[in-house]
């Protein structure tokens, strides 16, 4: 169906909920506590995209907090279009957050046809709103024990609230997906209305079927992807199998680039919880003292994420987001870098004119620059993992590769 014609929206829950055995948050200690700020670009004052949100039920002091949350968001994704959310804070002990994406797909500039994108990322893809009386994101916060402050100094016995609004606007960016289990049957795009105690601000219609851009990544050890429906028809129980065997991973290019080792590991246990499993990191495999913690399903007190990790951003890169250059954690121009790294010494061997390189954490924040040589000392990095960026003068950011230090 082509959108020129007619949209189609459909919305999922993306739920965040507080780590424990009786659903309360886990309680750390302050030596426990671990602190990631914004990215560099948002200091420096760099924005590549804009948010319009519309408030009910804040605070003004909840209110900046969201703001933050989404100005950090404008510092790293793209878009010409403004992002407009509709925030609403409903006061349900024991909830996070609930994100509910308006969604469409078959729009004219549409990477992928009959695949659901987020307004948002499909707005920017087009260069326009192609729904300009819709809001592109509905946000419902529970909850009241939160901290608010801006400052990343949340206590052991708080949540902090910037880093979870910034994960609820992350799913509405698009790191979301379509899936479902119901009785033995699993499936993508078979999600209704009747899923959800909660109404949209937009129109919830059918979803006929069809999976999002983000589950066409999604697939097993074995290298099978789970929307090939020859190998797992939709709405079967080989389907249901495959996500709920813990062994889900997200198979883009520019996320597996950033986190080999792991392979981007998707949460998906054995019992499939609708909102949390299939949408999420795996808790296990980016815990609360990893820098890639931000999109697993579960908080705890204590812990500040301002910044996504850069799995994250290489997810929304592979679902069709244009980062910010100075974010972008894998090389987009694909140009033939060469190098070697002896004796702590990175040095560029290409035949480029390199203006600056710089030196940033996995979670994006930048920890050393050297300007106009080809080379920079890494002696006093204590990271195992780094992002080394090389800007020619030429073009922007050249280049992007992991050193293992």
């Amino acid at each position: 169906m082509n959108s020129n014609v007619f949209f189609l929206f459909f919305t999922i829950f993306c739920m965040c909920s507080l780590q424990s055995d009786a659903c309360q948050p886990k309680m750390l200690s302050a030596p426990n506590k671990r602190i990631i700020k914004p990215p560099a670009n948002y200091y420096l004052g760099i924005r590549t995209a804009s948010f319009e949100i519309e408030y009910t039920g804040f605070t003004l002091e909840q209110e900046a907090a969201f703001d933050m949350a989404a100005d950090i968001w404008a510092s790293i994704v793209v878009s010409d279009v403004p992002i407009t959310i509709k925030a609403n804070y409903i006061g349900m002990p024991g909830l996070g957050g609930i994100t509910l994406p308006n969604m469409k797909k078959n729009f004219s500039s549409a990477p992928e046809i009959e695949k659901w994108y987020v307004s948002a990322l499909a707005n920017s893809l087009a260069g326009y709103d192609l729904a300009p009386d819709e809001m592109d994101m509905d946000i419902h916060i529970g909850m009241d024990d939160w901290y608010y402050g801006l400052d990343g100094a949340c206590p052991a016995t708080k949540a902090d609230f910037v880093s979870l609004c910034l994960h609820e606007i992350c799913h509405g960016l698009g790191f979301v997906g379509v899936a479902k289990v119901s009785g033995s049957l699993g499936s993508f795009g078979e999600i209704t209305a009747a899923d959800f105690g909660i109404s949209t601000s937009f129109p919830f219609l059918s979803m006929e079927g069809k999976s999002s851009v983000f589950d066409t990544y999604l697939r097993n050890n074995a290298d099978q992807f789970l929307c090939d429906t020859i190998i797992f028809p939709n709405n079967s129980p080989e389907l249901k199998i495959a996500m709920t065997t813990n062994d889900v991973y997200f198979d883009g290019a520019n996320a597996q680039f950033v986190d080999p080792i792991k392979k981007v590991r998707i949460h998906a246990p054995t019992s499939f919880l609708l909102g949390t499993s299939m949408v999420h990191l795996n808790e296990v495999s980016y815990s609360a003292a990893d820098t890639n913690t931000l999109m697993t399903p579960y908080y705890e007190y204590g812990v500040v994420t301002h910044a996504p990790g850069f799995i994250t951003t290489a997810v929304l890169q592979d679902i069709g987001w244009t980062l910010n250059a100075t974010y972008t954690s894998i090389n987009q121009n694909d140009i033939d870098l060469t190098y070697t790294y002896v004796n702590n010494i990175f040095r560029v061997l290409s035949d480029i004119d390199v203006m600056e390189i710089n030196v940033y954490t996995i979670n994006g924040q930048q920890v050393l620059s050297n300007k106009n040589t080809n080379h920079i000392d890494l002696s006093n990095i204590e990271e195992k993992v780094i992002i080394v960026h090389i800007k020619s003068k030429t073009s922007k950011w050249d280049a992007v590769k992991l050193v293992h230090h």
